[in-house]
């Protein structure tokens, strides 16, 4: 039997991607290069913007034809059900229920839910052939050092008005600490330097469990001591933790312990999505906090490590958005010590909270404002990346 997989998505989707290509393996499927003569169709999808919603369905489309069994994976039915539901019935997979996908193949002997997590995404310049010191040195000495991913929960505990990703990542599943730690310390056997600290709501990291991040945080910390390679001096040798999508209200509540732990300078990058400066639309957002305390606890990250990059994101155009409030977003999250912000253009996503808010903001006047956040970030010297929707 053998089966073709079609890779796409977010980050932490194309991770299960690379830990569903090595369970089909282990379990003595074939990993077929081509769709049309393959037993079984894996396709995963994406939804969160509508460029790649659209791309999805013209994507699972194309298999139609197939005499393969097609199995769509990923939030695309979830997040867009009735384009999907109109178009299509494939049976379905979302990140949520990943680990029935034991339900959906025969002669399975070991179970998904079993398997360790993928670190590295497959194809994206990553060197995992060969013994794992073979590897340390290839990755070391030769360049090849890609992140290695570290993805310590799935689910989110928020409640975002704008958000339909939620419904298909279901509720908080977090790591035991030493899990985390276990994976942590084999990226730094196999070479690897930096380290990407993932989850879809990385700051709830533990509630489900009895822990929090910060001590996953003093945990990942206290092992870059104790593995440092050769002299501190040497970048090379530096083991760096990036943190993603760190929510604010995170930040806030954990802004004395992270401060503390900051200092180490062994965490470079801190990406906190703060999405508006305006309280009257946080609120409307459910974002749960407010732009004060938000810029206190940033303040204090800030000044306990200088060298730290702190990235956020912007949402323009979220329904009855005023000139006063898009004017707020850019006085306040323009005095954050930013090194780049994302600009995210608002879009409808179905039955989430904010399809009932109005007024609509104008398509023009969404595009201006965009324009506008560009040129204002840019001559405040942080970096802007324009995105037409994200979390």
């Amino acid at each position: 039997m053998n089966v073709y997989i079609e890779k796409t998505g977010c980050t932490r989707r194309k991770l299960d991607v690379t830990k569903l290509q090595a369970y089909f393996e282990m379990n003595g499927y074939r990993v077929s290069s081509d769709p049309e003569g393959a037993d079984y169709i894996l396709v995963s999808t994406c939804a969160l913007k509508s460029e790649e919603e659209d791309n999805s369905l013209q994507l699972l489309d194309s298999y139609r034809e197939c005499r393969g069994k097609v199995l769509v994976y990923g939030c695309l039915p979830v997040i867009a059900p009735t384009r999907y539901k109109s178009n299509f019935d494939f049976d379905f997979i979302s990140p949520a229920e990943i680990n029935n996908v034991d339900l959906y193949f025969r002669h399975i002997t070991h179970r998904f839910a079993e398997m360790a997590d993928a670190n590295v995404i497959q194809g994206a310049g990553e060197d995992t052939d060969g013994p794992a010191a073979l590897r340390y040195v290839r990755n070391k000495y030769l360049g090849k050092r890609p992140a290695y991913h570290l993805f310590v929960s799935r689910g989110c505990l928020g409640r975002c008005s704008y958000c339909a990703a939620r419904f298909a990542i279901g509720p908080l599943q977090s790591k035991p600490v030493e899990v985390v730690v276990d994976e942590f310390n084999r990226g730094i056997e196999a070479g690897y330097r930096d380290f990407l600290i993932i989850g879809d709501d990385v700051g709830a990291y533990g509630i489900d469990r009895g822990e929090d991040f910060p001590r996953l945080l003093a945990s990942l910390l206290a092992e870059t001591g104790r593995n440092r390679p050769g002299p501190a001096s040497n970048a090379r040798n530096t083991i760096t933790l990036h943190i993603d999508e760190f929510h604010p209200r995170w930040v806030v509540r954990y802004r004395r312990e992270m401060a503390g732990l900051l200092e180490s300078r062994n965490v470079a990058s801190l990406v906190c999505p703060i999405q508006s400066g305006s309280d009257r639309v946080l609120d409307l957002m459910q974002r749960d906090h407010d732009m004060d305390s938000a810029l206190s606890a940033l303040g204090d990250l800030h000044a306990a490590n200088r060298t730290m990059k702190i990235n956020s994101k912007v949402m323009v155009g979220f329904p009855s958005e005023r000139e006063s409030d898009f004017a707020e977003t850019l006085h306040k999250v323009g005095s954050l010590p930013l090194s780049a912000v994302t600009i995210i253009s608002y879009e409808e996503k179905e039955n989430t909270p904010a399809c009932s808010i109005q007024p609509k903001i104008p398509g023009p006047v969404v595009e201006e404002r965009v324009r506008a956040a560009q040129a204002f970030f840019r001559h405040n010297g942080i970096k802007s990346i324009v995105s037409c929707c994200g979390l």
